[in-house]
């Protein structure tokens, strides 16, 4: 290594062996205090209107999806789906299939 080490983490040995879950902890210590920030900016404002408008987000991405696993569903439990699959693709020479 041609880097100097002023500090037991920084060496990967150490730091794989007795620093296991330092980067894990230096995450949640930047979440908490990123949380405590963001209140006090959210104190004293009001946040109905992205509020409402999240909430409206979130239920139309539900019902979009709940609608395509309908979909889905449906067309996988038909029997028989040749006339779809012929109406997006191109018509299928089948004799050329049996050679």
């Amino acid at each position: 290594m041609t880097d100097q080490l002023y500090f037991q983490w920084q060496n990967d040995v150490l730091r794989k062996s007795i620093y296991p879950l330092r980067e894990m902890k230096l995450r949640d210590f930047l979440v908490y205090y990123k949380e405590i920030d963001l209140w006090t900016e959210y104190k004293n404002k009001d946040i109905t209107g992205e509020i409402t408008a999240y909430h409206a987000q979130k239920k139309q991405a539900v019902e979009k999806a709940v609608q395509a696993y309908y979909e889905f569903r449906n067309y996988f439990l038909k029997e028989d789906v040749r006339t779809e699959y012929l109406r997006k693709f191109n018509p299928v020479d089948e004799s050329a299939l049996m050679d």
